[in-house]
């Protein structure tokens, strides 16, 4: 029997037929990079129940999720991302346990997350486009995370304490949004981290020491934001790192000599996101010497 269906990438027109949902063996259901239009089919959720992957980005498709969708207990993969859909996240959703990757980026949804969505216990990837006052406090308990990227999504709040709970973490992109607050010591505890990416918020404070605990980190993005003082001279472990921006902060003092000797490493962009020429391309500091600020050649050095 018909198991796998990928027809992405394809230019296909037209609505999705309700009766793909009759094929109830399919496990695999690839329909991405089209120029589908019309609603997703409910049908498709309450017959197909050995459904696992359903990809659905990148196409045209209007309406609302269906509720229906918590009938497929046995998803693994979903996404919606890059369409036209509307209307909220039902809360049906948090009945899909074996849920692992949720994509629902780029959407028109309103609503914010459903509360039920902390059931999603073995979720391990998440993309969302949603304004939220805050991360809610359940995602907090997703012990599997691996991935956050809910990047442009207008989340405020403060980064909370409990996110040190997700040890799992491999990369946060919670990029221009409008978080306030410090940056939590115990972003230290995920030692699984390769990129942090919480650039363009209105976080402050110092930026803690905890940070260089960091080992498997290798893109810290900090610049626009309000933070203060000095980069803590810990970031020197970091001896992984290959990109690490923050410009546009209120720092002040003397690039630590321990981070400048991450050249020596794998670092490959050191201070600002923007051009030599801004006022001030590595966040206020002062540079130390010329092969520390090397991509700035012309900046003083004291």
């Amino acid at each position: 029997s018909l198991q796998n269906v990928s027809l992405n990438d394809n230019a296909i027109k037209g609505k999705i037929p309700s009766e793909i949902g009759a094929i109830q063996q399919i496990r695999e259901l690839d329909l991405s990079f089209n120029l589908l239009t019309g609603s997703v089919p409910a049908e498709i959720f309450q017959s197909a129940t050995f459904l696992v992957d359903f990809d659905l980005g990148s196409n045209r498709l209007k309406g609302t999720i269906p509720t229906e969708i918590g009938n497929s207990s046995s998803l693994e993969r979903i996404v919606f991302s890059r369409n036209f859909i509307d209307g909220t996240i039902p809360t049906q959703i948090g009945n899909c346990h074996n849920l692992r990757s949720l994509g629902l980026y780029e959407l028109r949804l309103n609503g914010g997350f459903p509360s039920e969505m902390g059931n999603l216990k073995l979720l391990q990837e998440i993309s969302a486009s949603l304004e939220l006052p805050e991360i809610p406090g359940w995602m907090y308990g997703l012990s599997e995370l691996n991935d956050i990227f809910m990047g442009s999504s207008g989340i405020g709040g403060t980064l909370s304490s409990e996110i040190g709970r997700l040890t799992n973490l491999r990369t946060v992109f919670l990029f221009v949004s409008s978080m306030v607050g410090s940056l939590p010591s115990e972003i230290g505890l995920l030692t699984s981290l390769v990129t942090l990416d919480l650039s363009a918020n209105r976080l402050s404070g110092t930026i803690p020491t905890e940070v260089g605990q960091l080992r498997n980190l290798e893109e810290l993005l900090v610049a626009s934001n309000r933070f203060t003082g000095n980069l803590p001279t810990e970031m020197g472990n970091l001896s992984n790192l290959e990109k690490l921006l923050f410009s546009n902060n209120p720092l002040s003092g003397v690039i630590p000599e321990e981070i400048c000797n991450l050249w020596d490493y794998s670092l490959e962009t050191l201070g600002g996101a923007g051009s030599c020429s801004d006022e001030a391309p590595f966040g206020g500091l002062q540079c130390p010497s010329r092969s520390c600020c090397r991509e700035c050649p012309n900046i003083p050095v004291v």
